[in-house]
C-alpha cells in the first residue's frame, strides 16, 4: 500500500476516533428497549422470507460499524452515506474488520420506532433494494439519539457478503 493511502487511512482513523470521543453526553446509543436489534433483525428478515430472499445473519463488525456512524450522525447533526471524515460505509466496515465482496448501507432519521424506520426503508425503493438483495448475507444495526440534533433519532443498517463477523 503507498505510504500516501496509508496516510490518509491513519488521518481518517483519527478523525473518527476524536468524533466519537466528542460525543456529547446527550447522543445516546440505545434508549430502545434492550433486544431492539432482535426485533429489526425479525422485521428485517420477514421482509426478505415475503420475497422468497434468504435470511441476513448478525455480523459483530458490521453492528460496530452502523453504530459508530449512528452516534458520529446523531452527535454532529449530520445525515447522509459520507463522513464528515470523508468515510464512506465500506470504508468504516473495513476499519471494524470487515472483508467485504458485496456491501451496502442504509440510513435513516426521525424516526421513532423500528416498526416507522423498517416501512419508511420498504417504501424506498433504493433501501428496499439492499433490504432484499439476495447476495447480502450479513447485516448490523446501529442507533442513536440525541434531542437537540436536526432529526433527533439516526438509524444505521450495514450490509455485507464477506469475512470478518
Amino acid at each position: 500500500m503507498p505510504v500516501r493511502a496509508v496516510f490518509r487511512s491513519v488521518i481518517v482513523a483519527v478523525v473518527t476516533l476524536l468524533l466519537v470521543a466528542l460525543i456529547p453526553a446527550n447522543a445516546q446509543a440505545a434508549e430502545l428497549a434492550p433486544g431492539w436489534r432482535h426485533e429489526m433483525l425479525a422485521r428485517v428478515n420477514a421482509v426478505r422470507a415475503s420475497v422468497g430472499v434468504p435470511a441476513l445473519h448478525p455480523c459483530g463488525a458490521l453492528r460496530r460499524s452502523a453504530q459508530e456512524y449512528a452516534m458520529v450522525m446523531a452527535s454532529t447533526s449530520t445525515f447522509g452515506h459520507v463522513g464528515q471524515d470523508g468515510s464512506e460505509p465500506w470504508t468504516r466496515m473495513t476499519r471494524q474488520g470487515y472483508t467485504w465482496r458485496v456491501a451496502a448501507e442504509n440510513i435513516a432519521a426521525g424516526q421513532a420506532t423500528i416498526e416507522q424506520v423498517v416501512q419508511d426503508w420498504v417504501l424506498s425503493p433504493e433501501h428496499y433494494t439492499n433490504l432484499i438483495n439476495p447476495t447480502l448475507r450479513h447485516v448490523g444495526f446501529g442507533y442513536s439519539s440525541n434531542p437537540t440534533s436536526t432529526y433527533g433519532s439516526y438509524w444505521v443498517q450495514n450490509f455485507g457478503s464477506g469475512r470478518g463477523c
